[in-house]
């Protein structure tokens, strides 16, 4: 059985002025890079579905987000952010801890590898 989770692209995006906390408590470049990238994947999602919801600019959606813990997500039918009670829709929780955790896969094999091979037009298999 799969979970489901109200709005967890938003939970994703909350997590971003940890993340940046964190980055400007460090003096390492290296890991300074390494975190504005987590905090930028982190709200990707987020500004996916603003994007295809042809919702404008992601900025105060995402400020509105972090100022109020109330809401929960951004409901692209009735074009407003909503709390976690009202949200009539819910995500994958399998399917976001998967996008989650191959993005952490790739960012781990961008740092600790000197070059990375990136093909225009990647054959895609959805084969098991």
């Amino acid at each position: 059985m799969t979970s489901s989770i109200s709005g967890e692209c938003s939970v994703y995006a909350r997590c971003t002025p940890a993340v940046e906390a964190l980055r400007q408590s460090t003096a390492d470049e290296e890991e300074k890079l390494g975190l504005a990238a987590v905090a930028f994947a982190l709200e990707a999602p987020l500004r996916r579905i603003l994007a295809n919801a042809r919702a404008g600019e992601p900025g105060p959606v995402l400020a509105a987000l972090r100022q109020d813990s109330r809401l929960a997500a951004f409901d692209v039918l009735r074009g407003k952010l909503v709390t976690e009670r009202s949200a009539t829709f819910l995500d994958s929780a399998k399917v976001l801890r998967v996008a989650l955790e191959t993005a952490a896969s790739g960012a781990l094999l961008a740092l600790s590898t000197d070059a990375i091979v990136l093909k225009r037009k990647p054959r895609v298999s959805y084969k098991p």
